[in-house]
């Protein structure tokens, strides 16, 4: 324990997907209100119909067992004492969503680097058998659901999105355990980080979803399945530190940086080493134009990970912002020096995080890049991310879209060919490579592809608009118009089409008509626009969408 305790004040908060450890908010920090307690009862474990006495006493010890484990040995006793259960009676809904559990918290306790010692037995890094065991659970739970069915929907959601890197599936299981249990608070959390890695992610409700985990607190009481003692405080705090960190870079995104600073204070005062929010900090601090604070927090990050090139960079930058242009010549040198070391290619030399940083790790720093404009670096921390894992499907498609906005269009469409090769027929992915295709001058090849969106989704206004948007692009006016109009026929016809990619397709059909009349002229065919405004209404209407 003494071991454990030290551990925890020491190492990077890296816990499978979310962000480092919380201990206590600066004065600065946001009031957090207190959790409000569940309505629902815990339920008391039933016996099924063919469990016995001796079989219900084995559960009982079993659940409290689990809740004094500390370590992954203690993790595989309980595995072990709940498959017993589940042996001697098929039909223990809470044995099946311990057994779950169990996996759940020993996969967030190795990635915690808490167990960094310990080599995990088999049975504790199945991901798919704790799945099949929530499922079990699931189909053996009440019509009504109850707190326990909310537990069994967030353990289900957490391996979907951690270990499996299933976003989609995972927002609806954790949908799924916010109506059994709407005050649980996690819930929310990683509802919202499984909601930010959605291709076209609703950031409001990712907004939304942090205030509301933030209000409720992160307690696992009263579910059926207490949090285990020992590691209790610590990933709640983890949990405060992600919900704190993840809010800051939204409001940062608004361009409310003085209360995105808040929540970034907050959140590294929760976990010092909270890294990824340090690092997001120094970017804020920089953009602020407070380069003496952005030096003390990239020094904060090279001095975890030595052999941080872009912390190294962005500190030299700093440093020359100072007018100090001595150490900012120090810091390229140290780069040099780095890529000396590793013979040339660019690695992160081995350190506590490195050890355990995945590919979707990675791959959120790219989205942090990438949301700051900021697209050669998304671009570098892509590729890492599709070297740790060629099948990481977001990171493909986030690189593709990272090079079309850097008109590097080839790259970009053989990212998404590399992405539908791995998920034939995906409408979104049709859309973006016949978009991209276009501007490539893979003309054909764009047209196959949005003609199979549409035909795949005849109601998607997307599809119908970029590809009048290829025609016009190539001459074919009379096309464009057709599939203009298409688009435009959708959002009449269909009430959950898209208002603004609908305006987006009434103005590029109000053009193509303009550009094939002859005996009128552009007024009269769209009203008092003239072709400028229109233009430039097009313009705005595209960057509302991207937003």
């Amino acid at each position: 324990m003494k071991k454990i305790c030290l551990l925890a004040s020491l190492i990077a908060a890296a816990v499978i997907g979310s962000t480092p450890l919380p201990v206590r908010a600066q004065k600065t920090a946001p009031k957090v209100t207190k959790p409000i307690a569940s309505k629902v009862v815990a339920p008391k474990v039933v016996a099924s119909h063919r469990e016995l006495p001796a079989v219900r006493k084995m559960l009982d010890a079993s659940l409290l067992q689990l809740q004094s484990a500390d370590s992954l040995a203690a993790y595989a006793q309980s595995y072990d004492a709940f498959s017993k259960v589940i042996a001697l009676d098929s039909k223990s809904r809470q044995a099946f969503a311990a057994r779950g559990e169990v996996v759940r918290r020993a996969l967030r306790l190795q990635s915690s680097l808490l167990a960094e010692d310990e080599t995990p037995r088999k049975e504790l890094l199945d991901a798919d058998a704790s799945l099949r065991d929530f499922d079990q659970a699931a189909a053996l739970s009440t019509p009504a659901p109850d707190s326990l069915s909310s537990l069994i929907f967030y353990g289900r959601g957490f391996l979907l999105l951690n270990a499996k890197n299933d976003a989609r599936n995972a927002v609806a299981a954790f949908d799924q355990s916010i109506a059994a249990n709407a005050n649980f608070g996690p819930a929310y959390l990683e509802r919202a980080l499984a909601a930010v890695r959605l291709p076209q992610a609703d950031l409001k409700k990712v907004f939304a979803d942090y205030d509301q985990a933030l209000q409720l607190g992160f307690q696992f009481s009263k579910l059926g399945l207490e949090e285990d003692a020992t590691f209790k405080d610590f990933f709640q705090n983890q949990l405060l530190s992600t919900a704190l960190h993840g809010r800051g870079l939204l409001l940062a995104l608004r361009n409310e940086n003085e209360k995105s600073l808040v929540d970034l204070n907050a959140a590294i005062a929760a976990n010092p080493l909270n890294i990824a929010a340090i690092g997001d900090r120094a970017r804020l601090f920089a953009a602020m134009k407070q380069p003496q604070n952005a030096v003390i927090d990239y020094s904060a990050i090279i001095a975890f990970r030595s052999g941080d090139i872009e912390a190294f960079r962005a500190r030299a930058a700093q440093y020359d912002a100072l007018g100090d242009k001595q150490k900012a010549a120090a810091d390229r040198a140290q780069i040099e020096a780095i890529r000396a070391a590793a013979n040339g290619k660019l690695i992160t030399p081995a350190a506590p995080v490195a050890r355990v940083e995945t590919s979707l790790d990675v791959q959120k720093s790219g989205d942090a890049f990438s949301s700051q404009g900021k697209m050669d670096e998304a671009i570098a921390e892509y590729s890492r991310a599709i070297q740790l894992d060629a099948k990481n499907l977001d990171a493909l498609s986030s690189r593709g879209w990272a090079y079309a906005r850097t008109r590097k269009y080839s790259e970009a469409v053989q990212d998404f060919d590399a992405a539908l090769k791995l998920r034939p027929d995906d409408i979104e992915l049709l859309i973006a490579r016949g978009q991209i295709g276009g501007r490539a001058g893979q003309t054909d090849n764009a047209i196959a592809d949005l003609k199979r969106a549409g035909e795949l989704a005849p109601n998607n206004i997307a599809a119908w608009e970029q590809l009048g948007v290829v025609y016009q692009a190539n001459g074919k006016y009379s096309e464009a118009e057709t599939n203009f109009a298409k688009a435009v026929e959708v959002f009449i016809t269909d009430p959950k089409a898209s208002g603004q990619q609908s305006t987006l397709a009434s103005l590029r059909l109000a053009i193509v008509r303009a550009a094939q009349s002859k005996d009128q002229n552009l007024n009269e065919v769209v009203g008092s626009a003239g072709k400028d405004q229109l233009a430039g209404a097009i313009s705005l209407a595209e960057f509302e969408i991207k937003k």
